[in-house]
């Protein structure tokens, strides 16, 4: 757990990065990095998704799942929100990925895209994911190979993915080997 900064500290942050958040991902994410995700992880009914930001995975989700994103940041959500529009398989709520109020194997999907990086406690977000996440559901990631600590744009989670991952059963894996500071982007499927 980072213990350098808060969850105000994280909340005023991306309040404050909102505004260039989207065009500051597509700079550097793989091409078709996320299709790719949501293909390897399969069809699924029902999917939550934490740390959600402003929701630029709406569109990747299948058009008969029921979705529901999650998020610490209201003004990420206010985004997420207009790129869902008047889709009604879409549920959007502010709160802490590391303690919600879902419920336990509520889902039988999970997905976190670029959100370690911006978690306080990434390995506390993935046990709360398991959690909701049911039995022999799965889990898509795509993110950082590692988390920096910084505090500048967004980046607050202290992770190492493979570790993180290391005893999770592993469905699918591919690592996008970018030009990122040090950083190499990686995806993973894991099964519940």
């Amino acid at each position: 757990m980072n213990n350098k900064f808060s969850q105000a500290d994280v909340d005023k942050c991306y309040t404050n990065y909102v505004g260039s958040y989207d065009n500051d991902m597509g700079a550097f994410e793989p091409r078709r990095a996320r299709e790719e995700l949501f293909r390897a992880m399969g069809a699924f009914k029902s999917c939550v998704e934490l740390g959600a930001g402003t929701g630029r995975n709406v569109g990747y989700f299948p058009l008969n799942s029921n979705v529901t994103l999650l998020d610490i940041n209201e003004e990420m959500l206010k985004k997420a929100r207009a790129r869902i529009g008047v889709r009604d398989n879409f549920r959007v709520v502010r709160a802490d990925s590391t303690a919600s109020f879902l419920g336990t194997d509520e889902f039988d999907a999970g997905v976190f895209t670029y959100a370690f990086s911006g978690m306080l406690d990434p390995e506390a977000a993935l046990h709360e994911m398991e959690r909701i996440v049911g039995p022999a559901g799965k889990i898509g990631i795509l993110d950082f190979d590692n988390g920096i600590p910084s505090g500048v744009r967004g980046n607050f989670g202290d992770y190492r993915l493979r570790e993180l991952l290391k005893d999770k059963k592993v469905v699918s894996r591919k690592e996008y080997e970018r030009p990122f500071g040090h950083r190499n982007i990686l995806q993973f499927v894991i099964e519940v």
